[in-house]
């Protein structure tokens, strides 16, 4: 039998000794994982736990297995490391890296191919601590926005900090986002969104409901910054709550659909608006975040405010409405 040691980092501290060993031996189906609990086969600092013990930074993980079941379950991922992700990076310190999504880039693929913004961050990773384990917890995303949503995307260094990000944007009580749109028709005043949301799971639709429906509360605030050409609006919109499409759902409830939208928008005016910007999904930017954490390790967030500027594309679409209709006559 060997005896398998590993040393908990700081980055890896905070979760459950299953998942720190499930990590280890990726590969490992769950009951190899259980039979080795059940058999005390696992030791954090030679004390024998249960599946629940937590680890700690400099804990010694001892796990007793055969050659061949180490050689056959290991993370066995192959590394690569790239500075690609430099100039979508907005802010980064010892715990969270925030980058500035680009449209069109997922957050995160289901399948093996193509790029993703959690293959480049963490490719910058690798960069950036070329001797970090690849077994260990690297990076991950703490929240998701649309592929063809753009701007501000967080992602955690350390299992702690994934944890308090994850409550954050549940909660959202500690945290103030805003996004800019555009959507069609004129809005002159401030106002707020206040309806529910339901996902249809088969489809991907979300649609406006009831509580006693299984819908859920969905509250967001919208300010004009610009009325465009008397036919669109920019608008700023702060999100309460964080439903799927939420922004999306509401303004095309007020009849004020997201110039672009391809699920829930004004079908003729995108159309049009295909052939004039070369706009083929919606005009959606997360630009703005502030944090209000009073407490824990990630109260020096508290007042960061992080600002993601629009791209030159879609700065240039915003100038291209600006002059009306009259350049495609």
């Amino acid at each position: 039998m060997l005896l398998k040691t590993f040393v908990v980092n700081k980055n890896e501290e905070g979760q459950t000794i299953e998942k720190y060993v499930r990590r280890k031996l990726e590969d490992a189906p769950l009951s190899f994982i259980y039979k080795i609990f059940r058999k005390k086969d696992v030791k954090i600092n030679s004390k024998r736990v249960g599946l629940k013990e937590i680890v700690k930074a400099n804990d010694v993980v001892s796990v007793y297995m055969n050659e061949q079941q180490y050689e056959d379950f290991r993370n066995k991922d192959m590394v690569t490391s790239s500075d690609e992700l430099v100039k979508y990076i907005v802010y980064e310190d010892e715990n969270i890296l925030v980058i500035n999504k680009p449209a069109g880039l997922l957050v995160t693929r289901n399948v093996n191919n193509g790029v993703d913004a959690n293959q480049l961050v963490k490719e910058y990773y690798f960069y950036t601590h070329p001797d970090a384990d690849p077994s260990s917890f690297t990076i991950a995303p703490a929240h998701r926005i649309d592929r063809n949503t753009s701007g501000l995307l967080i992602f955690g260094k350390n299992i702690l900090t994934m944890q308090k990000l994850l409550e954050i944007f549940k909660e959202h009580k500690e945290i103030e986002k805003h996004y800019l749109t555009i959507v069609n028709g004129v809005i002159k005043k401030p106002g707020v969104v206040d309806a529910p949301l339901l996902k249809d799971e088969e489809t991907g639709i979300v649609k406006v409901s009831s509580i006693k429906e299984g819908a859920k509360t969905a509250l967001s605030e919208y300010r004009p910054l610009e009325i465009i050409d008397n036919k669109y609006t920019l608008l700023d919109v702060k999100i309460i709550t964080g439903r799927t499409h939420q922004i999306r759902v509401h303004m095309a409830y007020i009849s004020h659909p997201v110039i672009g939208d391809p699920k829930y928008g004004n079908f003729k005016s995108n159309k049009d608006l295909e052939k004039r910007l070369k706009l083929y999904s919606q005009f959606l930017h997360s630009y703005e975040i502030k944090f209000n954490i009073q407490e824990g390790e990630l109260k020096y967030l508290n007042d960061v405010k992080l600002i993601a500027p629009l791209s030159d594309k879609q700065n240039e679409m915003i100038e291209i409405l600006r002059k009306g209709d009259s350049k495609y006559e």
